[in-house]
C-alpha cells in the first residue's frame, strides 16, 4: 500500500485500490505571497479579508478562516517536504505531514502534490486537510482571512 516503483521516466504507484502510472519527474511547486492582496495568479490559492461573522461553522476542506494577526507575511505556499511537521488543531501535539495525509487516506499518487501554507516557519494549513493550531480564526480574532484552494 502506497508503494512507488520507478519505470524510467514514469513510475507505478500501488495504492489502496488502484494502480496508477504517472510521470516520475515532478518539480516541487513554490509561491511567495508578500501580502494577502498579492497572491500570484499562478498560485492555486485565494486570500480574502472577511469579518468574524463570516467564519463558517463546521468542517470545510477547501476553505479555512485564519487569524490575520497571527499569520506573518510574507507567507509561502509550497509542496510539502519529507520531515515537515504541523500541530493540527485539536491534536495536542505535532504530526508529520506524511502521517496526516495517510490518516486522511489520500491516495499515494496524490500525496506528493499536497500543498502547505507556511507562516514564520510554521505550517498554518495543510491545504484541503488540516489547520495548524493557533492559526485558526476564532470569535476573538480582530482580523480574519478566508483562504481557499482553487
Amino acid at each position: 500500500m502506497g508503494a512507488i516503483f520507478p519505470l524510467g521516466e514514469q513510475e507505478l504507484v500501488l495504492d489502496r485500490e488502484a494502480l496508477v502510472v504517472r510521470d516520475a519527474a515532478r518539480s516541487p511547486e513554490h509561491w511567495t505571497i508578500p501580502t494577502p492582496d498579492a497572491v500570484p495568479a499562478s498560485a492555486p490559492l485565494s486570500i480574502t479579508p472577511c469579518s468574524v461573522a463570516e467564519i463558517a461553522r463546521g468542517h470545510w476542506n477547501e476553505t479555512v478562516w485564519l487569524d490575520a494577526d497571527v499569520l506573518r507575511f510574507p507567507v509561502e505556499l509550497r509542496t510539502w517536504k519529507e520531515g515537515d511537521r504541523m500541530r493540527p488543531v485539536g491534536l495536542g501535539g505535532s504530526k508529520l505531514i506524511s502521517d496526516v495525509l495517510t490518516d486522511a487516506k489520500v491516495p499515494a499518487d496524490r500525496k506528493q502534490d499536497a500543498l502547505v501554507l507556511v507562516s514564520g516557519g510554521r505550517i498554518a494549513w495543510l491545504c484541503g486537510h488540516r489547520v495548524g493550531e493557533g492559526f485558526q480564526a476564532t470569535a476573538q480574532s480582530q482580523r480574519v482571512l478566508c483562504c481557499s484552494t482553487r
